[in-house]
């Protein structure tokens, strides 16, 4: 069986790059031989990514671009909608952008899509743009100067001001934001707003006229030399050839000209400069205006070389700001810029559909742009390293510079525009780099001569300058070369730091809150900390400690494991398997778990050979404590605790330090009816972590059971200095509280709670018994009715819903206010127990409390509260024998004394039915150790399940002892209120 190669994201990449190549080179491409085979399990990927670049390279060259061209070459892809949406809606956006009209419905209609999140056409019906000749207001429109899917742009003249020409933008869209962000900008290289106002349907922003020609229309002309130019006047030139064609009836009015052009015109000033600097002039005023604008928290996010206006006389001007957002905004995939010129946490934020993108992306297309302007655009990805080979005049410095621009990662770009405005500025002026490494010595040498041309000219002093020269340039390096190195551990530190305070919170989400917050909190750690190459990297690692560095990898690798299982398709459970696989490989220990869940995602796929290799790797592989923990996780998620408390003690075995594993064995044991083993596991994570809070609150919750309320409280005090989910806490801690009777201090704890908006409902029923037990009365009433008004989302709260209902005798109201807490918790242990305790007792159908009970001890094999409430109502019913195997069953497995209390019960009734003293001698031994360990004495003379006893020497003596306990409780009272 062939073995199938999975695409990496660098043949994706380099696939896209070529079909683009060949686009540009030719003016059209067979999309077909760019694609890998069509068993290959990337083929939708790359077609869909194809499909993508063909629509909007057909939209640019003014065609209007139909996705359904491109269906025989995969149906099955036009099948899935995920795809279908994504790529009608990119043929939807491009014809917008020709002018055409399409609605979202007509989409929906004809490829039977979801288009309810897609933005609303620019040109409504019964819109119309003006004519040449139209006046608009004060505006005659003289001729059209662009167009996209935001509006058109007119050159005009404003009739009220003596003609002065200015361009006017004019817009349907009542939602269009460039204006109020240019209104924050005031730099000299971004064109600037006179005036908006609105007429009819129609917006209008008004900009001064400064020409026409972008940078798109000069590189254009670029490519139609036979090489590239060798100085600035090729640029010059290009401006003044298209600047001339542009004027309107050859007559230039002073008044109209730009203010720069009354100065030094900065078109003469690039006839100075090689072509080389001639561009680094250009970025360096375009990285000014970008300073400019991210310290006013405004991104660009679609500069490209059309957006890029050289003015008449040749000063470069950022335009078109309509996708401009504030910084640090999360990215919106349907307002993405352009596809070609956007920084790869762009594309990542559009494929996933949200995502941060800060200030470094705009550097990032700025660099493209440059780049573009120095060599051309590249045939490969390799934007970084093929400049020199493309056009030789560009320095190995400059080179370096659109590098740092390019870094895939963007701790790798220059921290800001000010940095990489500084850079330019620098290499312009033959100054040395700061934040760039200068790879050519003689580079170095050469700007070194500009600057000290006397010393240069002297023979005799050159040969000495150079020594001298040689030498600081070595110090230099070698002090550069340590200074980067104390820079990069010192970056992966404080990312390390970062990241081991953070996990906590994300393993305790993992762990306790299986939703999509704990999936994001996940998600957010991996996409900071790994790249999305393949395999994957992990940037920080190499500047870290071995010890350190292994436990990052093994936190990482575990993180995408839980990431795996998480994924209902199992392509993508798969995938997190594959890269978890690749993390752990770096540490040269890949766990057993890897390959045994890698066996069951391949028999859930059908590949059985594939299964076969993962199951005999695992056999293969030693276990270790990672690999228990992670299988009790497994056996946790499923509810068997047992068995996951089985393999968490392997784990501690393994690992007397691993936090987790203690913890989720703490957990395990609750679930179990084990309080008392359960704190000794908390006690151990304390031990290892006391700055941690979440073994505090378990430990609280413990003791609470337990009956040790004052301790319960300290604890959920100590968790919320630690920084514990405070409502959370402060609701835990209210009920301690109140089984202390301490009514003002569990009030106050539940007002915290609500005022943190909780969202358990239930704490309004928890504080109305607080209030009613203080007399406010009218208090307790407003708790109520808001607890009941109040549609719960959290199980707990629809229990509590339910034990208020019962209390006040709406046995109905109880029974779905407890079937809606079964619904959202099918293994909840509080709503199976009580809906089985309101059927037996309220309602009196014993025969559905059964029921109850056997769906949760199906779910909770080990559930003993419930063995033992179904042996009570079996020996109740009279089937003796079968409430005798569960009690007995119950006694094998150190019930504590509750459990002890009703087991008595149940051979008390069993004695009623057969007499056989065997049952009456277990129920006595029962009995006498629950009530020596302090319970059930003032029950004992009125519980009906012990009446078969009543005529029992030994029951009438047990009387007596609890009619004797009773009474010197009455005397100790009164002598204390004396």
């Amino acid at each position: 069986m062939m073995q199938t190669i999975l695409l990496t994201d660098r043949d994706l990449e380099q696939r896209v790059a070529a079909f683009e190549a060949a686009w540009h080179e030719a003016g059209c491409a067979e999309l077909a031989r760019f694609l890998p085979r069509r068993d290959d399990p990337e083929f939708p990927r790359v077609l869909a990514e194809l499909i993508r670049v063909d629509l909007e390279c057909r939209g640019a060259r003014g065609e209007s671009p139909r996705l359904l061209t491109h269906h025989p070459l995969a149906p099955d892809l036009f099948a899935d909608k995920c795809w279908l949406v994504e790529l009608a809606f990119e043929e939807y956006r491009q014809r917008l952008e020709l002018g055409e009209r399409r609605t979202p419905d007509e989409y929906a209609r004809e490829y039977g899509i979801d288009v309810s999140d897609w933005p609303e056409p620019d040109t409504p019906a019964g819109f119309a743009f003006p004519e040449t000749g139209d006046v608009l207001g004060s505006y005659r429109i003289i001729s059209e100067l662009g167009r996209g899917s935001f509006g058109r742009v007119y050159l005009a003249e404003q009739i009220d001001l003596a003609g002065r020409l200015i361009a006017l933008k004019v817009t349907s869209r009542g939602d269009f934001a460039e204006p109020e962000t240019l209104a924050r900008l005031q730099h000299s290289n971004i064109v600037p707003i006179y005036s908006t106002q609105r007429i009819g349907s129609a917006r209008l922003i008004v900009m001064p006229y400064l020409g026409s020609t972008t940078l798109a229309d000069v590189i254009e002309e670029l490519h139609r030399l036979a090489s590239w130019p060798s100085s600035g006047t090729a640029l010059a030139d290009t401006l003044a050839n298209r600047a001339s064609r542009t004027k309107v009836n050859d007559v230039t009015s002073p008044e109209h000209e730009s203010p720069m052009a009354r100065a030094l015109p900065p078109r003469d000033q690039l006839r100075k400069y090689s072509h080389p600097e001639a561009v680094l002039w250009i970025g360096w005023k375009l990285a000014n205006a970008l300073a400019h604008a991210h310290d006013r928290g405004i991104l660009h996010r679609d500069l490209k070389p059309a957006n890029v206006l050289l003015t008449d006389d040749g000063e470069p001007m950022l335009l078109d700001f309509n996708l401009a957002s504030d910084n640090s905004v999360v990215h919106d995939r349907r307002l993405g810029g352009t596809p070609a010129y956007m920084a790869p946490e762009q594309h990542a934020a559009m494929d996933a559909g949200s995502g941060t993108v800060d200030a470094r992306a705009d550097i990032y297309s700025l660099g493209l742009v440059l780049g573009e302007l120095l060599a051309g655009r590249a045939k490969t990805p390799d934007h970084e390293r093929d400049i020199r080979s493309r056009n030789p005049q560009v320095s190995p410095s400059t080179e370096s510079i659109i590098r740092t621009c390019l870094q895939s990662d963007p701790d790798n770009r220059y921290a800001d525009a000010h940095a990489l405005a500084d850079e330019l500025r620098r290499q312009l002026h033959g100054l040395p780099l700061r934040a760039t490494h200068e790879p050519s010595l003689r580079e170095r040498f050469t700007k070194w001569r500009k600057r000290h041309p006397v010393l240069a000219s002297t023979v005799s002093l050159a040969t000495f300058a150079l020594l001298i020269v040689i030498l600081l340039i070595a110090l230099i390096v070698e002090r550069d070369r340590n200074l980067k190195s104390l820079a990069n551990r010192d970056h992966a530190y404080r990312q390390w730091f970062e990241f081991r305070d953070t996990l906590p919170a994300v393993y305790d989400a993992a762990a306790f809150d299986r939703n999509s917050r704990s999936d994001q909190k996940i998600d957010d750690l991996l996409e900071r900390y790994t790249t999305q190459t393949t395999p994957v990297e992990v940037p920080v690692a190499p500047f870290l400690s071995p010890a350190d560095r292994k436990e990052l990898m093994n936190s990482l690798g575990e993180l995408m494991l839980l990431k795996s299982r998480r994924q209902a398709d199992s392509g993508e459970a798969l995938y997190w398997n594959q890269r978890a696989e690749s993390v752990f490989r770096l540490t040269g220990d890949v766990p057993r778990t890897v390959w045994q869940d890698r066996h069951a995602i391949e028999m859930k796929r059908g590949r059985e050979q594939e299964a076969r290799e993962a199951h005999d790797r695992a056999l293969a592989t030693d276990p270790r404590a990672r690999d228990w923990y992670l299988s009790g996780l497994l056996a946790r998620e499923s509810g068997d605790y047992a068995e996951a408390a089985s393999l968490f003690e392997e784990a501690v075995s393994a690992d007397q330090r691993h936090y987790w594993a203690w913890l989720l064995l703490g957990d395990a044991r609750t679930h179990l009816g084990q309080d008392d083993r359960a704190e000794g596991c908390f006690n151990a994570c304390i031990a290892l972590k006391p700055e941690w809070a979440m073994a505090y609150y378990n430990r609280g919750l413990c003791r609470h059971r337990l009956g040790r309320y004052a301790e319960a409280g300290r604890d959920f005090t100590s968790a919320l200095d630690r920084g514990t989910d405070a409502a959370t806490a402060f609701l835990a801690r209210g009920q301690s509280y109140s089984a202390q009777s301490e009514w003002d201090r569990a009030e106050t704890d539940y007002t915290s709670a609500i005022e943190l908006d909780t969202p358990s409902t239930r704490v309004y029923f928890l504080r109305a018994d607080a209030r009613v037990a203080k007399g406010d009365t009218v208090g307790a009433a407003r708790d109520r009715a808001e607890g009941l008004r109040r549609i719960p989302n959290d199980e707990q709260s629809w229990v509590m819903r339910g034990l208020y209902r019962m209390r006040t005798g709406d046995f109905r109201g109880a029974e779905r206010d407890f079937e809606k807490a079964r619904e959202l918790n099918p293994s909840s242990y509080a709503a199976h127990m009580n809906l089985a305790n309101l059927f037996d007792e309220h309602l009196h159908r014993e025969g559905d409390a059964i029921r109850v009970l056997d769906e949760l001890i199906m779910k909770q094999a080990h559930a003993m509260a419930a063995r033992a409430g179904k042996a009570v109502l079996l020996a109740r019913s009279g089937k003796a024998i079968a409430a005798v195997a569960e009690a007995r069953w119950c006694e094998d497995r150190h019930p504590p004394r509750e459990i002890r209390y009703q087991l008595a019960g149940v051979y008390a009734l069993a004695f009623g039915f057969s007499s056989h003293p065997a049952e009456r001698d277990q129920a006595l031994m029962l009995l006498r150790g629950a009530l020596r360990d302090g319970y059930g004495w003032d029950l004992l003379a009125i519980d009906p399940d012990l009446k078969p006893l009543v005529r029992e020497p030994e029951f009438q003596q047990l009387l007596e002892s609890a009619r004797t306990l009773k009474s010197q409780s009455r005397e100790s009272a009164g002598s204390r209120n004396r």
